[in-house]
C-alpha cells in the first residue's frame, strides 16, 4: 500500500476506476457539483456510492447548530433536498433511508442503564415514522446511495468554495472483496449514532491509499472523510 494526496473534487485517477465509494459527513464541505462530477467520474458503470450525511430541515436541530457554533466549521452547507437535485444530475438512481429523529430524545440519557432499551425503542419508531413523505425530511441524517453514475454530465457552472475541502481515501488493492461489502459497510454506517463526534484539525487535501501496482484489475473501493475541522453537523 501506498499513500497518495490530491484535491477530492479533482482526484487525479482514471475514469471508471471505481466500484465502491464510501462517504461520510464531507459532502456538506464541498462544491457539490465538483464532488458528484468527480464521484460520477471515477466510479465504473456499475458503480456506488454510499454516503451519509446530515440535513437541515429540522428547525429544532438547525437552531441548536447556531447555538454551537464552535462544535464546527462556518463554511458547511448542510444537505438539503434542493442537494439531492444536484445529484440527480450526476447520478442515475438515488436510493435514501433516514435517521434519528425521535432517537435524538435518548441523548440526555447516554450516561445511564435505561439509554440502551430507550434508544432501541425510538429507533424503531424512527424506522417508522420516517417512512412518511413528509415527516422523513425532519431527521438529523440520512444514508443514501448513489449508482447508475451519468459520464459526462454536465449540471449548473460549478464554482469552487473558499472551504478546506475533504478528504478521501482511496484502496485499490481488494482484489476478492465480498460481494457483501457494500452492503456491510452501508449497515455500519446507518447504525451510528455519533453523538460525540471529535473535533479534527483542517485539510484541504484528500490521503489516497492505493496499491503498489496500481493498474491492477480487482475490486476498488474509495472512502471520502470529512475536512478535519469539521466538527458536528
Amino acid at each position: 500500500m501506498m499513500d497518495r494526496k490530491a484535491d477530492a473534487e479533482a482526484t487525479g485517477f482514471s475514469d471508471n476506476r471505481f466500484d465502491i465509494i464510501t462517504e461520510y459527513g464531507s459532502l456538506h464541505h464541498v462544491d457539490l457539483h465538483l464532488a458528484f462530477a468527480e464521484m460520477a467520474r471515477v466510479l465504473k458503470p456499475d458503480g456506488k456510492a454510499i454516503c451519509q450525511e446530515a440535513l437541515a430541515h429540522n428547525l429544532l436541530i438547525h437552531a441548536y447548530r447556531r447555538l454551537t457554533p464552535k462544535l464546527r466549521t462556518p463554511f458547511g452547507h448542510i444537505l438539503r433536498r434542493s442537494s439531492f437535485k444536484i445529484a440527480e444530475s450526476y447520478f442515475g438512481r438515488i436510493e435514501m433511508k433516514f435517521f434519528h429523529l425521535f432517537s435524538l430524545f435518548a441523548v440526555p440519557f447516554r450516561n445511564i442503564p435505561l439509554f440502551g432499551p430507550l434508544l432501541a425503542v425510538l429507533e424503531l419508531l424512527d424506522d417508522v415514522m420516517l417512512r412518511v413523505p413528509r415527516l422523513k425530511w425532519q431527521a438529523w441524517q440520512t444514508v443514501f446511495v448513489l449508482s447508475e453514475p451519468r459520464k459526462n454530465a454536465t449540471g449548473a457552472t460549478p464554482r469552487r468554495t473558499a472551504c478546506g475541502r475533504a478528504g478521501m481515501t482511496c484502496g485499490t488493492d481488494l482484489k476478492a472483496a465480498p460481494a457483501s461489502w457494500a452492503s456491510s459497510q452501508s449497515s455500519v454506517i446507518a447504525k451510528r449514532l455519533d453523538v460525540g463526534q471529535r473535533k479534527r484539525s483542517p485539510s484541504s487535501l484528500i490521503e489516497l491509499k492505493a496499491s503498489a501496482d496500481d493498474g491492477g484489475e480487482g475490486t476498488g473501493a474509495c472512502h471520502i472523510d470529512a475536512p478535519s475541522t469539521a466538527g458536528r453537523s
